[in-house]
Order: structure tokens, then C-alpha cells, then sequence
């Protein structure tokens, strides 16, 4: 149960890095056309844009590459959290199978105590019987 937690909180700060990264990715879009809008104001600044057009676009690719290994993460947590869920209830139905197990066991140890009981009435009565029925030796 503990491990079911763990892997429920690494899950939720996962996908609260993917929004952290989905949004700077929509910030750096954002930057991206604001760049390509004053790329039009002047030729002086061709230069300039296009090398902060390709920084962007390797941090883009880095953020992409980020956010598509945190989304694989996000996958592989959510198989073992479906995974630990068919674990669990796997135990709960084994466990219910021994509680029963243990009930079923418990009544056949009370039926076996009252033959216990019968029997040592019954040879108590036997023994008393013999007792009073044969003649006492001289």
C-alpha cells in the first residue's frame, strides 16, 4: 500500500512537470513568433533572429525531449499503478479465501472439542459403570 502511495505521488509530480513543460513549450512558441514579427522591423536584426531562432529551436527540441520522456514516465508509472492494483486485489481475494479458511477451520475445531467432550462423558460413564458392575477383588 505504502509503494501504491509512492507511486501515486511520483505520478502527480509527474504530470505537474508536464504542465511546468507544456507551458514553458507554449512560452517558448509564443517568443518564437513574437521574434518572427520583429524580424520584419529591419534588416540589421536578420541576423540577430536567426541565431535566436535556432537556440529556440534547441530548446524547443530539449523541451520536447523532456516532455516526451516525462510523458513515457508518465505511461510506465500508470502501467505499474494498474499493475500494483491487480496485486492488491489478488491479496484482498487470498485473504478472503484464508479468513474463510480459518472460519471454516475454527467450527471443525469446535465440532471436534464437543466429540472430545462426548467421548470423555462417555468413557467417564463406562469407567463409572465398570466401577459400580464389577465384584471388588478380596
Amino acid at each position: 500500500m505504502e509503494w501504491t502511495l509512492q507511486v501515486a505521488e511520483q505520478k502527480a509530480e509527474h504530470s505537474s512537470a508536464i504542465e511546468k513543460l507544456e507551458k514553458k513549450l507554449l512560452e517558448v512558441e509564443e517568443y518564437a513568433h513574437h521574434m518572427e514579427q520583429e524580424h520584419t522591423d529591419g534588416q540589421a536584426l536578420t541576423n540577430q533572429l536567426v541565431e535566436e531562432g535556432k537556440r529556440l529551436e534547441e530548446g524547443l527540441a530539449s523541451v520536447q525531449e523532456d516532455l516526451d520522456a516525462e510523458r513515457a514516465n508518465r505511461a510506465r508509472f500508470e502501467e505499474l499503478l494498474r499493475e500494483t492494483d491487480l496485486q492488491l486485489t489478488r491479496a484482498e481475494e487470498e485473504s478472503a479465501k484464508l479468513v474463510a479458511k480459518l472460519h471454516e477451520a475454527e467450527e471443525y475445531q469446535h465440532h471436534l472439542e464437543e466429540e472430545l467432550s462426548e467421548a470423555q462423558a462417555q468413557t467417564s460413564a463406562l469407567l463409572e459403570a465398570s466401577l459400580t458392575t464389577r465384584p471388588l477383588a478380596a
